[in-house]
């Protein structure tokens, strides 16, 4: 990938790396001379991220390719965890690889609302809307 990305002069992405994947790829690129690398994963503390790769004059700034998923739902009766988010976003068919961290945020007043394309995470139906990093912190 690293060399593919310096000979056509382009930035190209790897799919979310588990951390020590992710520290031997970055030491290997690392030594390369024409290739620029970089790893993120949405917040500095981060465990699975992705790497970035480019030309060193192509790759000048930290790629934004990293976005949030907001999932919104009346979860007061039922209780959720970390398995039940993951798995409701896994059974839309979207492979491991291409997800990162999954922080869960509890907000007791938040309210109930639908947005996007739902998922089914237990019984109930939740809301589901993308956002991009910078719009948030994390």
């Amino acid at each position: 990938m690293a060399r593919r990305a310096a000979t056509r002069r382009e930035v190209l992405h790897a799919d979310f790396l588990t951390p020590p994947i992710t520290k031997e790829s970055m030491l290997v690129l690392g030594k390369l001379a024409d290739v620029k690398a970089v790893a993120q994963g949405g917040y500095a503390q981060a465990e699975r991220c992705c790497i970035s790769t480019g030309h060193s004059e192509v790759l000048t700034s930290d790629p934004d390719v990293v976005a949030a998923l907001n999932i919104t739902g009346n979860f007061g009766f039922q209780p959720c965890s970390h398995g039940d988010f993951l798995g409701a976003i896994l059974g839309t068919c979207i492979a491991r690889e291409k997800l990162g961290d999954i922080i869960l945020q509890w907000a007791e007043h938040a309210d109930d609302y639908s947005l996007g394309r739902s998922l089914s995470a237990k019984e109930g139906k939740e809301g589901c809307e993308s956002h991009r990093l910078s719009d948030h912190r994390l």
